[in-house]
């Protein structure tokens, strides 16, 4: 099926990339490259948010109109659009209604409007990355395939997101390889390590000491890992002493290397997903709050965010209601999905088993916020495991 419409009225919202796509597809989007849309004060900056995206792609500030309505008057919404379509400007113009955001009341007003007019209107499922169109002559049916691929600094940026390029880290292949297929020989060792370093007053301290003796036998294995691909200075300095050879190595035994597997596992799922990052850092705008996200990609126009983890997944500070226990990280994630799309998937990456005699409830809340876990023993299959949750379907 050819569409061609000229302009898009489209429903502003929390969710961005229902009016994104059909925009930016390459036989969906206006030809005119004209949207129209329909926006309450509360949803203000997202419909701002939009038009910086849209600019981008060619579609010229005066031609991105913003009807103010309130998201809960039905009569007013009518007739405010019917208005709109009424003027000369408009006279012969194909124009399409996209009902897929806005509140239930936009939605309906807006679609007796066009109903009304006899205009045609369409339905993204981001899901499945489909539209249906209702053009009166037709049955939607199935609908149709989305020809757009949405590239990382879109999808983000229409969410109030401005991403900050990744960080630069080691790769050391063969030193992960071997943490995950012998975890039980390296975890004691390394979780003290991270502990160790994590108490450092210093951010930039690569010389480290053991305190006890004990301290010394339990950081022998992961430290003689770390000296044979040249992440600590070799020989250690003097017994229970090690040194970092730089700051990138010291992030790496520390948490990076996890990312760096997981990273090299999307390697071979190209064809699955458009376009990947690791250790990329996120800041709202303009509120300019920061987040890191460890590897994050796009597979069918959805955001999907791994969080990994290497150490104790700690409870959240402060909670003794033993209903109300949850990992940083997952909480971490819950919020990362409920701020970048409804469709946005979340996934933790943990080395160590995650739902231990400490953590009693957070394999439990995982499930309960829809995030997968891949855990442990399950690493060694990794790329088998991602290509799984890209392929789930909600």
């Amino acid at each position: 099926m050819i569409f061609d419409f000229d302009v898009h009225v489209c429903l502003i919202s929390e969710q961005q990339a229902p009016n994104l796509l059909p925009a930016l597809d390459p036989e969906l989007r206006p030809k005119a490259r004209k949207m129209v849309m329909l926006v309450s004060d509360k949803m203000k900056p997202n419909a701002d948010r939009l038009v910086g995206v849209l600019k981008r792609h060619g579609f010229h500030p005066n031609s991105l109109t913003m009807l103010d309505i309130n998201p809960y008057d039905y009569e007013g919404i009518c007739n405010k659009l019917a208005g709109h379509l009424d003027r000369p400007e408009n006279k012969g113009k194909k124009i399409a209604l996209n009902i897929t955001g806005g509140t239930k009341i936009m939605a309906l007003a807006a679609q007796a409007v066009f109903f009304a007019a006899g205009l045609p209107m369409f339905y993204v499922n981001e899901s499945t990355s489909r539209v249906i169109v209702m053009d009166g002559k037709t049955s939607p049916g199935e609908g149709f395939p989305l020809g757009v691929k949405l590239h990382m600094k879109d999808y983000l940026s229409a969410y109030g997101y401005k991403p900050k390029l990744p960080s630069n880290l080691r790769f050391t292949p063969k030193f992960a390889k071997e943490l995950v297929d012998s975890p039980s020989r390296y975890e004691k060792g390394l979780i003290r390590l991270n502990g160790i370093v994590v108490k450092a007053k210093s951010k930039t301290r690569l010389d480290f000491a053991g305190e006890t003796n004990d301290d010394a036998e339990v950081l022998k294995p992961i430290l003689a890992l770390c000296a044979e691909h040249r992440l600590v200075k070799s020989p250690v300095l003097k017994p229970g002493s090690w040194s970092f050879v730089s700051l990138s190595a010291r992030k790496y035994v520390c948490g990076g290397w996890l990312e760096d597997y997981v990273f090299d596992a999307l390697s071979g799922l190209e064809d699955k997903i458009q376009g990947k990052e690791r250790d990329l850092e996120i800041r709202t705008v303009p509120k300019d709050v920061e987040n890191q996200l460890d590897v994050v990609f796009i597979a069918d126009n959805r955001l999907h965010i791994i969080e990994c983890k290497t150490g104790r997944l700690e409870q959240a500070a402060g909670f003794t209601d033993e209903h109300n226990k949850a990992t940083p990280a997952l909480d971490k994630l819950r919020n990362l999905m409920s701020r970048t799309g409804l469709k946005t998937k979340a996934l933790l990456v943990t080395w160590r088993e995650l739902d231990q005699k400490n953590n009693p409830l957070n394999k439990n809340r995982a499930e309960a916020y829809g995030i997968k876990v891949i855990q442990k023993d399950e690493l060694r299959d990794l790329k088998t495991q991602l290509a799984k949750w890209i392929e789930a379907r909600d």
